[in-house]
């Protein structure tokens, strides 16, 4: 069996499992302040979209994780090549990694309190992460200025509004929930619910216009193009198991076989 998977369609099925996983969660949190059942069989929080360790987190982690590894594969184009910029592509595949290590085992959220205490923050502030956070935003888009003006436009341009979503959703709506946070002492309301719907939705759909901008770029930076393919089947699992592999190999920059 062999699946292969292009830039569209890549993104087109991250664009339908965000739309699903948003599906859910409105469903859920429907159910739990309309109807008064905040857990339905266990599906309600399995589906929030603002709590941990569930189906969104894991999705998180992976879409941020494929980011990293798009950005690693161009960053091994561009370094075989000696052009310019390679260790920039270095630099944001580590840091898209880091970025879904954090979704996982929320570390940012460990650093409110200590922020907090060490600067008194409150307000917009509440959730005082979003400073360290918003500082490292803007030292690393004021160091990669001169590496996204390198870029085609198709690739900046989606960068940038992918980025800029991202950052919208996670530090901006974070700040404006500040307040609300504060006023609700810790007791999750109706209004905070909303305001981290928002803010998880435009994570995901930047962290998805990131990965179709990744996708392309790496299409067009290789001479084969680009190509994610999945291949499973017996005589080829017996081969790579004698060899010591995994029964599987994602396959990069290499054209479509005839038949698949």
């Amino acid at each position: 069996m062999s699946v292969s998977l292009h830039p569209r369609q890549l993104t087109r099925m991250l664009g339908i499992l965000v739309v699903a996983l948003t599906t859910a969660h409105l469903l859920g949190q429907t159910s739990r302040w309309v109807f008064g059942h905040d857990s339905v069989f266990g599906l309600v929080p399995l589906f929030d979209l603002n709590a941990e360790t569930n189906v969104p987190t894991f999705y998180a982690t992976l879409s941020l994780s494929l980011c990293g590894v798009l950005a690693a594969l161009v960053a091994r184009v561009t370094l075989r090549r000696k052009e310019p910029f390679a260790l920039h592509w270095v630099g944001m595949s580590l840091g898209f990694f880091f970025l879904g290590l954090d979704e996982f085992a929320s570390l940012h959220e460990r650093l409110s309190e200590p922020v907090k205490s060490a600067t008194g923050a409150g307000g917009v502030f509440t959730s005082a992460w979003v400073i360290p956070y918003g500082i490292g935003a803007l030292l690393v888009g004021l160091t990669y200025l001169s590496f996204l003006r390198a870029l085609p436009k198709s690739t900046r341009n989606g960068l940038l509004l992918g980025g800029v979503v991202f950052v919208l959703g996670a530090l901006g709506l974070e700040m404006a929930a500040g307040p609300t946070k504060a006023a609700a002492a810790g007791v999750e309301t109706v209004g905070i619910t909303i305001f981290t719907s928002i803010e998880e939705v435009l994570e995901m759909t930047g962290v998805l216009l990131v990965v179709r901008a990744l996708a392309h770029h790496l299409a067009a930076a290789s001479p084969s193009g680009f190509e994610l393919r999945l291949t499973l089947d017996e005589s080829a699992a017996r081969g790579e198991r004698r060899a010591g592999l995994a029964p599987w190999a994602p396959l990069m920059g290499q054209p479509p076989r005839s038949g698949t």
